[in-house]
């Protein structure tokens, strides 16, 4: 088992309140569990597994934008290097994973997306398919997304999120 933690003041553009963010990641040999705390708690359980629509699609050196498309084979282009958006769709990374709640609201949307975003941040940590047969469980506070309702400071409070995360590990 490995542990790894980190605990983090929010800003106060993100939090008027300033609150403390405390991310704790435990590594088991089947699952990972993640456990998020506002202010010492959290209210909420996901699972994440990386099944989704498209099962074969997790590979290394997922992209992080489209703009891989351009680093692509030319050829196809005329070596321009161009996207044909006509012969070629995005992929949604993000629908490789089916987001189960275990405990708490599963009415709110917002939780499906920051746990794929977590899910898709560990996938690119680990390396590709680290996350294949093993379930990622995250525990967190929904009081970080002050509820239902969609704010300017979600996607900031998200970023903030992934960047403690991912600094928890370098």
């Amino acid at each position: 088992m490995q542990v790894r933690s980190i605990r983090r003041k929010l800003d106060a553009q993100i939090d008027a309140a300033e609150g403390e963010v405390a991310v704790k990641a435990l590594h088991y040999s089947n699952s990972v569990v993640l456990q998020i705390r506002y202010n010492g708690e959290f209210d909420s359980t996901y699972e994440v597994n990386s099944v989704g629509l498209r099962p074969g699609s997790m590979t290394n050196g997922r992209p992080l934008a489209l703009n891989t498309y351009a680093s692509e084979d030319n050829s196809q282009n005329g070596g321009s290097g161009e996207i044909d958006e006509e012969t070629e769709e995005p992929t949604d990374y993000l629908a490789d994973y089916k987001v189960v709640v275990r405990l708490g609201n599963g009415d709110d949307p917002k939780m499906n997306i920051v746990c794929s975003q977590i899910a898709e941040l560990y996938n690119q940590m680990q390396g590709g398919d680290e996350l294949r047969g093993v379930n990622l469980v995250i525990s967190l506070s929904r009081k970080l997304w002050k509820g239902e309702d969609s704010h300017s400071r979600d996607f900031a409070v998200l970023v903030f999120l992934l960047q403690c995360i991912k600094d928890m590990y370098v």
